[in-house]
């Protein structure tokens, strides 16, 4: 989980997932043509885009409003070691909104 200091990569890097009468909807950037409104958010760490969708999909906001997956910025390099693991996986942030 992340510690807080994650931010979040632009918009059109999101992708958006939503899942209607049981099949899972997937767009990517955010959906620009409604009004948002943030529920809330997760940090997860996973693999990659692929895995973070998963989450996404599994969420009760994705049946009802939607979730989109953020990538996360990389850490200041002030505040990263420089012994930090070579294969860390990327953090992706998902946004429950509806």
């Amino acid at each position: 989980m992340g510690g807080g200091l994650d931010v979040l990569q632009p918009p059109h890097t999101a992708t958006t997932v939503r899942v209607r009468n049981c099949k899972r909807e997937v767009r990517d950037a955010s959906y620009a043509d409604v009004k948002q409104q943030l529920g809330g958010y997760v940090v997860i760490e996973v693999a990659g885009l692929d895995a973070a969708l998963d989450r996404a999909a599994k969420s009760p906001s994705a049946e009802y409003g939607s979730v989109e997956v953020h990538p996360v910025l990389p850490p200041p390099a002030h505040l990263i070691s420089k012994q930090a693991p070579p294969n860390c996986p990327k953090l992706f942030r998902a946004a429950a909104t509806g």
